[in-house]
């Protein structure tokens, strides 16, 4: 029953309660009330179920606001990636231009030491002719001296001339160092083998520059030494000061110079080692020995000595230096040298 009927229904029932008479029945009148209490209650009933639908919507917004909710906070969170995101590809940005910086220094700095190499390539051949002249040279005042038989100047003219040579081939050879133990291996690349040498055992953590490095000597394959020509004397030398952390390894580095040099040197190396031993100061350049401040000659060279008595220390087989008044040997001279000065 419609809200209407059942007003309609209640009007109908005042209507006869007001207008009721001694002939209007009781039966009727209680008929017309229980219809309306009926009406009423199935309008309550109504009501009820209208009710129980509200809870229903209630748990229906409550769940939405719960997904709002999350939602909102998705969505800050997304935000928050983005602005991290942006903030990445910003410093992304940042370091390639860093790096386009640093590789456009790198370049310069390559066409450099291509310049550099240049010329001490032009230093090197002038170099090679200056002394396949002096070999010449030498040859016409060997062929002089046989034809002539004035032993006394072309003997001096020689000497000074193979002095000057052996001198031009150790200035050639400044900036060479020889690596021995390293093994060899079929095709591989020797200048890449020698960086990781030298970055292991040494711990050279920055790229050394080389204008050559090769094999030489006439050893079996696999135990030929290799020989690297630095562009940078600083570099040659901090691979020198570093070379004492080889000491109980199968690897050696020395400094290349010509055979005669070289033969004098072996000579020279068991009294440096003993001077060493005795806690004396050494310092071997080229093939002079100067123990103390003090160049050291062999016993059989005191004989040709003139400024020097011939008789030697008995208690000391290493007491015998040149006495140069206790000062510190002379300098050599500074000359100009074929390496670039790094920059």
């Amino acid at each position: 029953m419609s809200l209407s009927e059942t007003r309609k229904l209640l009007q109908q029932s005042r209507k006869v309660v007001e207008e009721a008479d001694e002939n209007t029945s009781v039966t009727s009148i209680l008929n017309m009330i229980l219809n309306l209490v009926s009406s009423i209650d199935k309008r309550l009933q109504s009501v009820e179920k209208c009710v129980g639908k509200f809870d229903e919507i209630k748990n229906i917004i409550t769940s939405l606001t719960s997904r709002v909710v999350s939602t909102e906070k998705d969505i800050k969170e997304s935000q928050r990636k983005i602005t991290e995101v942006e903030s990445g590809i910003q410093g992304v940005g940042n370091l390639f231009d860093n790096l386009k910086t640093v590789c456009e220094k790198n370049k310069n700095a390559v066409a450099k030491t291509e310049d550099q190499y240049e010329v001490l390539s032009v230093k090197c051949n002038k170099n090679k002719s200056d002394i396949k002249k002096l070999s010449e040279k030498v040859d016409i005042v060997n062929n002089s001296n046989n034809g002539l038989g004035s032993q006394c100047d072309c003997q001096e003219n020689i000497h000074h001339l193979r002095s000057s040579i052996l001198d031009l081939q150790c200035r050639s050879m400044k900036n060479n160092l020889i690596f021995t133990g390293l093994h060899e291996v079929r095709d591989g690349n020797t200048e890449e083998l020698l960086r990781t040498f030298l970055y292991k055992e040494i711990g050279v953590d920055y790229r050394i520059e080389f204008g050559n490095v090769h094999r030489f000597s006439h050893k079996p394959r696999g135990k030929r030494p290799i020989v690297a020509r630095f562009l940078y004397h600083s570099d040659l030398q901090y691979v020198l000061n570093n070379a004492y952390q080889l000491r109980n390894t199968p690897y050696g580095i020395r400094q290349q110079f010509p055979k005669e040099i070289e033969d004098n040197r072996r000579k020279l190396y068991p009294i440096q080692k003993e001077a060493k031993r005795q806690g004396k100061h050494v310092v071997l350049v080229r093939d002079r020995l100067y123990i103390d401040n003090e160049l050291y000659v062999a016993p059989h060279e005191y004989d040709q000595m003139d400024d020097i008595e011939p008789t030697r220390p008995a208690e000391n087989v290493l007491a015998t230096p040149a006495t140069t008044g206790g000062r510190r040997p002379p300098k050599r001279q500074r000359v100009s040298s074929s390496t670039p000065n790094r920059d």
